[in-house]
């Protein structure tokens, strides 16, 4: 077999396992042309196609007996079209999110977490619910309406408002409804829908190695494809956690049943996945979980000089599309029959430094001027390393419209934390029927690429939900994985943390512990197996020597019955009318209460051990809170002149759930003040009032020097409501629903002159196993 004949047998290998329904030819020649679907491979070779059976193709195949990298880089429809219109967001790894702003989700008190904002989606859909949280500190850019300047990007800090404003933040604050932007001149709110552009500073670098952090734990550690969703409607998606989904909706009567089909994405960025409709994508991009995409990271332009006409000296691939790009192309960056859904566009004379991320190793690229200007322009490139008069690491001899673009091979660029694109004149080599001085010197950089290591030890804790401000350490960390996994009641991905037997990581941290900072938390869920986690944290105080560590006592969101109940019940079809299992989730809370080390600046080590072959601990958070949500600025819960402990209650019911209150504990299976449990917020525990089981109220006389009453109420276990503070039978004080992971609230409620009775109830709204209670609870006789 001739070698030509065995690349296109392996063409068609590649094809076949991508997915392509029917290929009616190969190459960039006249018969391809016209296919509606065309691909390019890593080495520059088109393919086309008039069907495609699915866009999620895995990035890592290769041509067999071919020496060089040849895997899939980009799949697009010829016939779609790309309109992007605000309002969307611009994240930082160059996504762009179709849809608005409109709330900041609640972080209850949780330390460590990044905040996150809640999106209403257009052109897509949430898998679950009515939109999708995303981390504020992704969102790069802000365009709420077509007169934010879109051809030049404002510096970071500048917010426009609808009335006309234009504001210049020293800082940007996000709250529930909108920013809050410091200026020269003061605060200034402005909720989401009168934002018209807001631009942050945000960290490119991180939310592009997000990208590969996530496509690296797809698969436990190993490569996986990192895909790039353009749709019509002008979104972009990154995703490596991808799934292919086909829903039903019945059209009419008539017409019967629909089935539309999805990809559900899960971004770096989100928590929980979007569907994009299928109909609507117009091309991928497709890299590996160690590649990074040069054209997302930080750049400065370092000198540009433009001798005749005018117009940007460098160009990103702009959202929809590269601007200034030829339309054959659909906007997208070309060269030759070479075209990328990321690339640079630059004019000579430039000099584009751009950061290496952490852990580059090579970089590689193809060079050749943009297929719009024909057969024009000269021009020469070089790659240095560091600083444009640095070591060169490649140059591209003289270029010209008329040759085909040139590719770079690996350039190694270990050690160095910098590289710069250099496009010169090239006055002294130009050939005499080249444009002369720098007449249509346009080049395209098409899809420069930095691999990168991934070492474990460097990027675990980024790898890991909010665990980044601890360090991990340990004989075993190149053991330890990151894995996902689909959760179906959370319709999400999960990341796990995976550990082989006998493996051991130890987190750690400094924390000055105060009453906002006294209780660690861990997110996880309910393992299959009650003594599958073994989570040890040791609290050393004063900075002394590793034999001062206490061993702190955990308290678990979930009594191991319920955890029972929950592997009994997961998995199994509900009946209509089956009782209320609300109660019953996957969602499990280890807490570590500090109170005891409050005032005191110390370390915190939490060990996790593997003690089968194989653990996977899904891993949803690591953060420092505290048990009371509004804590009043003396730092402690507001103090009573009389205990509500040290009153006869007036009568006391117990409703469906035949449990009465009970004083300074929690109702149980077995009651009486020695079985109980005590009253905890978060696994903190609290005196001072009384545990209230499902539907259940007690009453108190109030006596005339009674000015308020005073208390933390909250929920210790699954769900309790609505809790209610009542005064002669009048709502005073209510909360339709609390959660047992939720933080307590303080509450002060002033007495009218002349009341009679103060009841404490919760109601029938909560499951039934749900637990209310009120602590630290009494009257206040001063003024």
């Amino acid at each position: 077999m001739s070698q030509s004949t065995a690349r296109r047998a392996a063409e068609w290998t590649i094809i076949a396992a991508c997915g392509w329904a029917l290929v009616a030819g190969v190459g960039a020649g006249p018969a391809g042309a016209a296919e509606r679907y065309a691909a390019w491979l890593a080495n520059g070779r088109r393919i086309s196609a008039p069907r495609l059976s699915a866009w999620h193709t895995p990035a890592t195949l290769r041509l067999q007996g071919d020496d060089e990298k040849s895997q899939l880089r980009l799949i697009r429809d010829r016939q779609a079209k790309v309109q992007l219109k605000p309002p969307y967001l611009l994240l930082a790894n160059g996504d762009v999110l179709t849809g608005s702003p409109v709330q900041l989700e609640p972080d209850l008190g949780r330390q460590g977490i990044m905040p996150r904002v809640r999106v209403q989606l257009e052109g897509m859909l949430p898998v679950s619910g009515t939109g999708v949280a995303i981390r504020t500190d992704r969102i790069a850019r802000i365009v709420g309406s077509a007169e934010a300047s879109l051809r030049q990007e404002p510096p970071p800090g500048t917010v426009q408002l609808a009335d006309g404003r234009r504001l210049i933040g020293r800082s940007i604050k996000w709250r529930e409804y909108g920013l809050a932007v410091l200026t020269s001149d003061g605060i200034v709110e402005a909720n989401y829908p009168d934002i018209v552009d807001a631009v942050f500073l945000v960290d490119q670098t991180a939310a592009v190695l997000d990208d590969n952090l996530v496509a690296a734990s797809a698969s436990g550690g190993g490569s996986a494809a990192i895909v790039r969703f353009q749709l019509t409607s002008g979104a972009t998606i990154t995703a490596s956690l991808i799934s292919r989904e086909q829903e039903r909706s019945r059209r009419s009567r008539r017409s019967g049943v629909e089935l539309t089909t999805y990809y559900y994405a899960q971004p770096a960025w989100a928590d929980h996945p979007l569907a994009l409709p299928e109909k609507d994508v117009a091309w991928c991009g497709y890299r590996e979980a160690d590649e990074a995409p040069l054209a997302l990271l930080p750049a400065k332009l370092v000198a540009s000089q433009r001798l005749v006409g005018g117009g940007p000296i460098w160009q990103r691939s702009a959202a929809g599309g590269a601007l200034g790009s030829d339309a054959s192309a659909g906007g997208l960056p070309a060269s030759g029959s070479w075209e990328t859904d990321l690339g640079l566009a630059t004019h000579s004379h430039s000099e584009l430094e751009f950061e290496l991320p952490p852990g580059a190793k090579q970089l590689h690229t193809t060079v050749g001027m943009d297929r719009a200007v024909g057969a024009g322009g000269c021009v020469r490139c070089r790659i240095a390393a560091d600083e444009p008069r640095g070591q060169t690491l490649w140059d591209s001899g003289i270029l010209l419209g008329s040759a085909e673009p040139k590719s770079t091979g690996p350039i190694d660029v270990t050690g160095h934390r910098r590289v710069v694109l250099i496009t010169e004149f090239a006055h002294d080599d130009r050939p005499p029927a080249a444009d002369p001085l720098d007449i249509r010197d346009q080049v395209v950089w098409l899809a420069p690429i930095v691999e990168l290591d991934l070492d474990r030890s460097e990027h675990l804790p980024a790898a890991l939900v909010s665990a980044a401000d601890w360090q991990v350490s340990g004989v075993d960390v190149e053991k330890a994985q990151i894995a996902a996994r689909w959760n179906e009641f959370a319709s999400a991905w999960d990341p796990l943390l995976v550990l082989p037997r006998g493996t051991q990581l130890t987190f750690t941290r400094r924390l000055a512990v105060t009453r906002t900072s006294d209780i660690v938390e861990l997110l996880t869920a309910c393992p299959l197996e009650l003594d599958e986690h073994e989570f040890e944290l040791l609290c050393i105080s004063g900075g002394g020597l590793r034999a001062d560590g206490k061993r702190v006592a955990s308290q678990l969101s979930l009594t191991p019955e319920i955890q029972r109940q929950w592997l009994r019940f997961r998995g199994r079809p509900s009946s209509r009318d089956e009782i209320d299992k609300s109660y019953l989730t996957d969602r499990l809370a280890y807490w570590w209460d500090l109170s005891e080390w409050r005032g005191q600046v110390v370390t915190l080590e939490l060990v996790i051990r593997g003690r089968r072959e194989r653990n996977e601990i899904t891993w949803r958070g690591l953060s420092i809170r505290s048990a009371i949500a509004n804590l009043p600025a003396i730092g402690e819960p507001l103090p009573s002149d009389v205990p509500l402990t040290s009153l006869t209650p007036l009568s006391a019911t117990s409703g469906r759930a035949r449990v009465l209150p009970l004083r300074n504990g929690l109702p149980g299976d077995r009651g009486g003040d020695r079985f109980a449990q005590p009253i905890r917020f978060l696994g903190q525990a609290y005196y001072g009032g009384y545990g209230m089981a499902y539907s259940s109220s007690i009453s108190f006389e109030l006596a005339p020097e009674y000015r308020r009453f005073v208390a933390v109420a909250g929920c210790p276990l699954f769900v309790a409501g609505p809790m209610q503070v009542l005064i002669d039978g009048k709502v005073a004080w209510e909360r339709p629903l609390m959660h047992g992971m939720d933080p307590a609230e303080q509450i002060d409620i002033p007495i009218p002159a002349g009341a009679k009775t103060l009841t404490l109830q919760t109601g029938p709204e909560s499951s039934y196993t749900g637990l209310a209670a009120f602590a630290e609870a009494g009257f206040v006789t001063k003024p």
